[in-house]
């Protein structure tokens, strides 16, 4: 079995662990709220808020947050990479559009017909051609395996964990009084159950994450075939990150890795380095891409 094969089996492993721990402390709350048929009934709930909840239209939020559509004219060489890569990954286009803003950044996001994929005009005035094609089949990838669906799923999970911790948390409050007169009170096993549930579901969610992540990374991998494109382009990005911050007057501190949505830098590359390679058509394009971005009404100069 090849490198890039045994990553991808280990990564949906632990995303699998992942989601059923997740699905594991809210039924622990649920059990420790009203016994079996309290955990029976948090799973329901869950499944029932992720299959019928409503949701909001993706291209409508991101218009909100400033984005626009990005056209053909204005980028082709971006349009056919996309297309490209959505074909190769055998999932249906999604729609492009674009941030105005100079700070690097991708986003793929959506379901369905609403697959969406938006970039920054930082990020196509930053990066070489294929650098780009790594960074967008990163993202690609993420809709390939489904994981806007995993993270409504997970948050949906988390949601009602925090929510039926609070609900066990106040109950046990508003029955002190009744214990101080003779009513039995609430073990302190349960409370502390209660009380740390939502911080455990909240740190295995930041890890299924960062999961995702590995994941997505060895998908543009497969679909570019030219891990150093992507580690090039992390490399870079990370060093941008850095640069944007250098104005503040005190030195950001480091957050911890279990803390972050994504991996370390330095561990994905690591992993990108003992990967499989195969003959890259991306080599051929070691350039800076020629990006056509008509500058919008309203948008601020870069």
């Amino acid at each position: 079995m090849s490198a890039l094969r045994a990553h991808r089996l280990y990564n949906a492993l632990v995303s699998t662990a992942l989601i059923g721990a997740i699905a594991g402390v809210l039924a622990l709350v649920g059990y420790v709220l009203s016994g079996q048929a309290g955990a029976v009934l948090a799973l329901i709930m869950a499944c029932v808020f992720v299959a019928f909840a409503p949701r909001f239209r993706v291209q409508w939020l991101l218009r909100r947050s400033g984005a626009r559509p990005l056209h053909v004219h204005e980028a082709p060489q971006v349009h056919h990479i996309v297309d490209a890569l959505a074909r190769d990954a055998n999932v249906p286009r999604p729609a492009l559009m674009l941030f105005p803003s100079p700070i690097p950044n991708a986003l793929a996001t959506g379901e369905g017909s609403e697959r969406t994929l938006a970039v920054s005009i930082g990020l196509l005035q930053s990066l070489r051609l294929d650098e780009l094609r790594a960074v967008l089949a990163h993202e690609i990838s993420h809709l390939a395996n489904g994981d806007t669906f995993v993270l409504r799923l997970v948050s949906t999970l988390q949601a009602l964990t925090a929510s039926m911790s609070r609900f066990g948390v106040w109950l046990a409050i508003l029955q002190l009084p009744l214990v101080l007169l003779g009513a039995p009170a609430l073990p302190w096993t349960a409370v502390l159950i209660l009380v740390f549930a939502p911080m455990l579901s909240a740190a295995l969610s930041l890890a299924l994450s960062r999961s995702r992540e590995y994941d997505a990374d060895l998908g543009a991998v497969r679909l570019t075939g030219d891990p150093s494109a992507l580690a090039s382009a992390l490399r870079k990005l990370e060093a941008m990150e850095r640069t944007a911050f250098r104005w503040l007057p005190i030195q950001m501190p480091e957050v911890p890795s279990w803390l972050r949505t994504h991996p370390a830098t330095e561990e994905r590359i690591r992993r990108l380095q003992v990967v499989s390679q195969r003959p890259s058509r991306a080599k051929r394009e070691r350039r800076r891409p020629v990006v056509v971005i008509d500058r919008p009404r309203g948008f601020s100069e870069l």
